[in-house]
């Protein structure tokens, strides 16, 4: 089983106004080249992830806090969006090759495409003191279960560590090879939390505007995990996890461009 990982830029023709949670374009595009991209059969945990557009660094999404301005594409500019794909993904081949499209209004151009293809086996984060995460769109982080006990889902507005390795956990238990899998989701979520205290964090909460009526709170920001390293299998997955969410984020709603974050090491935080 491996992780197939597409950055793909684009271009337009024009001024062009985009929806304001701009993974509408990336997952449209998508869809136009081949739907079987999107196609999932796993409920909560789509064996694929589709980023929102990027200009530089920056996603394109609109928050409530923003203003009232439209997200608008200009042309002359580099955009690129992310798709990633576990095992094989029907109709993949149509990202090796670039195509023109007419979406919005305007022609879009791929005009470039960078591929990495990686195993569960190498998926896995260089030793470190310290690792940095930084959420580059609202994270969705829920309670466990939240909807089947009590009807409704909670959001925390806080990247609580049990939390995320849950969500990470219950993700790479699906696909990963069963060699790899840990049975005790709990049980490791809750060594992740010891074991990888928070020593420096700047969060803040953001509400996106996704369309007419949806309007997801979650959190931004970046936060700096100490690691206690330990021994045997445990801290092994940890590592694992800590990669694993660069390809495919943390939290809900991963697959559509929520949750989005870049997990880096660092020796130092000074």
């Amino acid at each position: 089983m491996s992780v197939l990982h597409f950055r793909v830029h684009i271009a337009v023709d024009r001024e062009t106004t985009i929806p304001p949670f701009s993974s509408k374009v990336s997952r449209t595009i998508l869809l136009k080249l081949s739907p079987s991209l999107l196609s999932s059969d796993k409920g909560f945990a789509k064996p694929y992830r589709v980023t929102p557009l990027f200009r530089g660094s920056r996603p394109l999404v609109k928050y409530t806090d923003g203003g009232k301005e439209h997200l608008k594409l200009y042309p002359g500019v580099d955009y690129y969006f992310e798709y990633t794909g576990i095992g094989k993904r029907a109709g993949v081949e149509v990202l090796t090759k670039e195509h023109e499209l007419e979406l919005f209004g305007s022609r879009f151009t791929i005009t470039g495409i960078e591929f990495k293809k990686v195993g569960f086996d190498s998926i896995r984060m260089p030793e470190a003191e310290y690792y940095k995460i930084t959420f580059l769109t609202p994270v969705l982080l829920s309670l466990p279960y939240s909807r089947e006990k009590y009807g409704h889902v909670r959001h925390m507005l806080f990247p609580h560590t049990f939390l995320m390795f849950h969500s990470l956990i219950r993700h790479w238990n699906i696909y990963a090879p069963r060699r790899l899998v840990y049975p005790d989701q709990n049980a490791l979520a809750r060594y992740a939390y010891y074991n990888l205290p928070e020593v420096d964090f700047q969060i803040k909460p953001r509400t996106a505007i996704y369309d007419e009526k949806k309007r997801p709170r979650g959190f931004t920001g970046w936060i700096v995990l100490r690691r206690i390293k330990g021994k045997g299998v445990k801290d092994t997955r940890i590592l694992n996890l800590l990669d694993y969410a660069n390809y495919v984020g943390i939290g809900r709603s991963k697959s559509i461009g929520f949750g989005l974050v870049r997990v880096r090491p660092m020796e130092s935080i000074r």
